[in-house]
C-alpha cells in the first residue's frame, strides 16, 4: 500500500482486498499516523497520511515533527500553533480535515456522543481562525515580541472551549462527509454513499447484491458504479461492462448496445443507480452477473414511488415565523410547467391537548430531493422527517 500510495486507483484496489480479508483499517490520523501505512499493536491498519490528496511530504514531515516533540495534538487550535504554518497552510488544512485525519481533535472526539459529521463541519469553520492565529502568533515571535501576560494567559486558555464559537454550525450531510472522503482519498472510507437510502430501498429494489440469485425473471438492484469498461461487439456496436457496489457486495453488469445507448445520459450523471435486469451464474468467473434492462437514477425512481413527506411537528418546537419559513423551503420543489412534482406534504402536528394530521393541497406537491429533505431534518430534527411509499 505505502509503495503505490501515490497511485489513487492502486490504493483502492488494496483497501478493497483489506476490506476482503477482513482486515480492520483506520482513517488517517496526525496523533497517530506516519507518511506510509503502517500497523498498530492491534494489527490495525492506520491509514498513511502520506496518501491524502493536497498533503505532501513536506507537511507530513512537519506534523509528525511537532507531534514528537510535544506529544499528541490536543485540539485543532494547538495543531495549527505547533505545526509551521509555512508547510501546513490553508489547502493543507482543508485536506486534513475532510479526510478525516483531525477527526481525533474535534470538539466531541473523547466523548460518548462523538459524531464526526459534526466535528468536521466544527473545525471546518474554525480552521480559518486557528490558523489567523497560529499565523499572528508566529509573526510575533519572528518579530522579538513577548507577551509578559503570555503565561498567565495560556494557563487560563487550557480550560476553555475553543471551539465554542463554531457549534452552531449545520452538520455535515453524510453525503458531504463521504464525497469529501472520495476528493481526498479516492474512496469512501468511513461509509457508503447508499447508506443514506437505507430505510427506502425495501421500496425501490427487490434485493440487494449479496442476496441476489440467478432468476430468469426481472430483479432491481441499487448501488454506485464503480468502474466502467466499453467494448466494441463484432457488429461494431458499443457495449458496456459495469461494476455496481452497494456496500453489500459488488457485480459486473452487461449493458448491451440498446441498452447502453439508452443510457448514456444516466451514466453521465454522478448518482446511486437503480437497474433492473436478469441475473445469470457466470461459468468462466464463478460469479453472479446481471444483464440490464433497464438504468435509472435512483432519485428519478424515489420521486415517482414516493407518496408523501411527513413532518412530525410539536407546537410548543415552532417558531412565530414557521408558515413563512416552511413555505420558503418548499418552494423550490413545488411542480413546474418543465418538473411534475407528485409527492404530497402531510404535517403531523400535536400539543399537550390535541393532535391533527394536517394535508397540504395538490398545489403544495414536491419533488421529494435530497436538498429539500436536508434542509427539512435541519431545522425540525431527522427523525422528524420521513417519506411513506
Amino acid at each position: 500500500m505505502s509503495s503505490d500510495m501515490d497511485k489513487t486507483d492502486k490504493v483502492v484496489t488494496f483497501i478493497e482486498e483489506c476490506r476482503t480479508m477482513k482486515l480492520k483499517l483506520l482513517p488517517p490520523d496526525v496523533n497517530s499516523g506516519e507518511f506510509h501505512f503502517t500497523v498498530d499493536d492491534a494489527g490495525r491498519i492506520i491509514y498513511g497520511l502520506g496518501a491524502i490528496k493536497g498533503l505532501g511530504e513536506g507537511p507530513v514531515e512537519s506534523i509528525i515533527a511537532a507531534r514528537n516533540q510535544g506529544g499528541p495534538f490536543k485540539d485543532l487550535f494547538d495543531f495549527c500553533a505547533r505545526v509551521d504554518p509555512r508547510k501546513v497552510n490553508k489547502r493543507a488544512m482543508e485536506a486534513i480535515i475532510r479526510s478525516g485525519a483531525a477527526d481525533n481533535l474535534g470538539p466531541t472526539s473523547n466523548t460518548p456522543q462523538h459524531n464526526i459529521d459534526h466535528d468536521r463541519a466544527v473545525m471546518f469553520a474554525a480552521m480559518g481562525e486557528a490558523v489567523k492565529t497560529a499565523e499572528q502568533a508566529m509573526a510575533n515571535t519572528n518579530a522579538g515580541m513577548m507577551d509578559l501576560f503570555g503565561a498567565v494567559i495560556a494557563s487560563d486558555n487550557a480550560n476553555t472551549d475553543v471551539y465554542s464559537d463554531f457549534r452552531r454550525v449545520r452538520t455535515w450531510t453524510m453525503k458531504e462527509r463521504l464525497n469529501a472522503e472520495k476528493e481526498t482519498l479516492g474512496l469512501y472510507l468511513t461509509g457508503h454513499p447508499i447508506d443514506e437510502y437505507e430505510s427506502e430501498l425495501t421500496h425501490l429494489v427487490s434485493s440487494r447484491i449479496a442476496n441476489l440469485k440467478p432468476e430468469k425473471s426481472t430483479q432491481t438492484i441499487s448501488g454506485l458504479v464503480i468502474s466502467q469498461r466499453i467494448v466494441r461487439t463484432k457488429r461494431g456496436d458499443n457495449m458496456a461492462i459495469l461494476t455496481i457496489d452497494d456496500r453489500t457486495g459488488r457485480m459486473d453488469v452487461t449493458l448491451f448496445a440498446e441498452t447502453f445507448n439508452n443510457s448514456r445520459d444516466v451514466l453521465s450523471k454522478d448518482g446511486l443507480l437503480v437497474i433492473s435486469g436478469q441475473v445469470r451464474y457466470d461459468d468462466f468467473s464463478g460469479m453472479l452477473k446481471m444483464s440490464a434492462d433497464n438504468l435509472r437514477l435512483l432519485a428519478d425512481v424515489r420521486q415517482e414511488k414516493v407518496r408523501e413527506l411527513w413532518l412530525e411537528l410539536e407546537s410548543g418546537a415552532l417558531p412565530a415565523s414557521f408558515s413563512r419559513e416552511l413555505g420558503e423551503m418548499l418552494e423550490p420543489y413545488r411542480q413546474t410547467p418543465q418538473q411534475e412534482a407528485r409527492c404530497a406534504i402531510v404535517v403531523d402536528y400535536s400539543r399537550s391537548d390535541a393532535r391533527a394530521q394536517l394535508r397540504f393541497g395538490n398545489q403544495w406537491n414536491v419533488r421529494p430531493e435530497d436538498e429539500l429533505l436536508q434542509r427539512l431534518r435541519d431545522s425540525y430534527g431527522s427523525a422528524k422527517v420521513r417519506l411513506v411509499y
